[in-house]
């Protein structure tokens, strides 16, 4: 129901003319049956009628003209409304898996940064590619299990018809039947589920084995751990799961395939030794019990298919409930001019795992970052430095204290706003090649990313055009130069630069420290930089020392 509901919360009206039109099919599929056995039983001789009775069409003698045409036009009727729904819910399958997509990029892009830390990649592409597809293909089947539930109900009602009797029987049948397949249906579904979850934990060692390629190659001992441990253990674990269930299914498709022919036997070897039945109802049940066997084996076909579909759409509700939305307030505001950036015992807490470790924090912080000064963030590895530095650039919420832009308090209504003011260069960035501005198509932007080329020797190995980059095929430390050049042309009232130099070589350190930031500085904009380097301290207005979480210097 959750699959209808989605389908139909996007789409109802196209949704409800599929379903009708689905509905219309299986009925006219089902008065098939009526129809023939009505031209066998009103003449006696059944369809091979006189001459009276047939008539000429194109030169072709048809018998029983009324029910022929009735035949050929329950025919068409089932092409077109069947034709029509499938093509209906197909459409809106495509535009529901384009709006699934879209929801979950944005909820992805409006969620926080510490919120997308504590969600695997593996978790998210997996979700994003495969749990997608699963859940637009499980109720693309939709219109197909509504038609051929129709029909199994038209033929149901015609088995009432012939025999009372017989209906009951069938249909207790069909009723146990189900609920066994049902049963076996829900072990093959915990074996699916068990599967999806090994996939997670695969395509993080997808992205182990792509990204870790350098450091495999160096060590055959931890290449051969890897990949027994996690990618070969991983894949048995999901081959095992899926093979499971897999053999549940299968066993449990055939098994609901027979249900019908089991009830046919018992009525045709069984059931007429204990009640009478002429052979004219005998042959009318036994043609319906054929006919009813293909939508109920299409159904118990249709169904594991479903749950596989439930299946995603259940980690797809966890995954948002996982990646919550910022409180932050997406609509941009225009926010005093400041001057500085005060935090007022500002401190942040990372969220708990629920492993029962130690919860690192940083603060109480108080500081001040001007506008016109060189702010150094410095101190020993895990001392706090990034963490203080994502709070300021606003990535971080802090868990308590005030931070301040000039006499403006920090806010919900406001924070989206001042993170437009900061460029960041951190030490995991990821480098855009396409530009994606509103000034990435003019003119003169060609001659400035020209001039910044040069300044950063990058001429000859990076060529700008229509607002994409050539290539980032580049080294480390030439990476780290374009990602200033962009930074440069975002012109921010704030740059922070989290070691930023540590990939230069020693002449472009020079010029970081001794050209670019002093030039940055004399545009009056703030300057924070994370640094080791203490033969550059000097360069800093203000040195803010951390150590274990705490500001202890400045």
């Amino acid at each position: 129901m959750k699959l209808l509901k989605l389908f139909s919360s996007f789409a109802p009206n196209k949704v409800f003319l599929a379903i009708l039109a689905g509905a219309i099919s299986g009925i006219a599929y089902a008065l098939l049956i009526p129809v023939m056995m009505t031209a066998l039983t009103v003449v006696p001789n059944g369809l091979s009628a006189s001459s009276e009775q047939a008539y000429q069409v194109l030169g072709i003698e048809v018998a029983h003209p009324k029910f022929a045409a009735m035949f050929l036009i329950l025919c068409i009727v089932i092409l077109v409304t069947r034709s029509f729904s499938q093509v209906f819910l197909a459409t809106v399958a495509m535009d529901v898996t384009k709006r699934l997509r879209k929801s979950l990029y944005e909820r992805i892009s409006n969620t926080s940064i510490s919120d997308l830390e504590r969600c695997s990649n593996g978790r998210l592409i997996q979700s994003m590619t495969n749990d997608v597809y699963q859940i637009v293909s499980g109720a693309g089947l939709i219109p197909d299990l509504l038609i051929q539930i129709s029909t199994l109900l038209g033929l149901m009602g015609f088995l009432y018809y012939v025999s009372a009797k017989v209906f009951i029987f069938v249909l207790c049948t069909i009723v146990f039947g189900g609920i066994t397949f049902q049963l076996m249906m829900l072990v093959a579904v915990k074996y699916f589920r068990r599967s999806r979850e090994h996939m997670d934990l695969l395509q993080e060692g997808f992205k182990g084995l792509v990204e870790g390629a350098k450091e495999l190659k160096l060590n055959q001992s931890k290449r051969r751990h890897f990949m027994t441990d996690q990618l070969l253990q991983q894949e048995n674990y999901v081959m095992r799961s899926n093979k499971m269930g897999f053999y549940i299914m299968q066993v449990a498709r055939n098994y609901g395939d027979m249900i019908t022919f089991f009830a046919m036997g018992i009525v045709g070897f069984v059931y007429v030794n204990y009640h009478v039945i002429s052979s004219v109802e005998l042959a009318g049940v036994l043609m319906v019990l054929l006919y009813i066997s293909g939508p109920v084996a299409a159904i118990l076909n249709i169904l594991p298919e479903l749950a596989r579909a439930r299946v995603s759409l259940v980690k797809i509700e966890s995954l948002f409930d996982d990646l919550p939305c910022e409180t932050a307030s997406l609509e941009l505001q225009t926010v005093p001019e400041w001057d500085s950036i005060r935090l007022k015992s500002v401190c942040y807490q990372y969220p708990n795992s629920g492993s029962g470790s130690h919860v690192f924090s940083v603060g109480p912080v108080d500081a001040l970052i001007k506008k016109g000064e060189i702010t150094f963030i410095v101190g020993g590895n895990g001392s706090g430095k990034s963490t203080l530095a994502k709070v300021i650039s606003l990535h971080y919420h802090a868990s308590s204290g005030e931070m301040l832009f000039g006499d403006t308090p920090l806010g919900d209504e406001n924070i989206n706003s001042y993170r437009q003011k900061m460029a960041c260069i951190y030490s995991d960035y990821y480098l855009f090649k396409q530009l994606y501005s509103d000034f990435s198509k003019e003119k003169k932007l060609q001659a400035q990313v020209n001039y910044y080329l040069e300044v950063l020797e990058l001429k000859g190995k990076v060529e700008f055009h229509e607002g994409s980059f050539s290539t980032l095929n580049l080294s480390d430390g030439q990476r780290r130069r374009l990602a200033l050049l962009v930074a440069f042309l975002d012109d921010k009232d704030l740059y922070i630069f989290d070691e930023w130099a540590a990939d230069q070589d020693p002449e472009f350190k020079q010029i970081f420290y001794f050209d670019i930031l002093p030039k940055i500085k004399a545009q009056g904009k703030a300057v924070v930089v994370i640094s080791h380097d203490d033969r550059y301290f000097d360069v800093a207005d203000q040195l803010l020392t951390m150590e274990s979480g705490k500001l202890v210097g400045s």
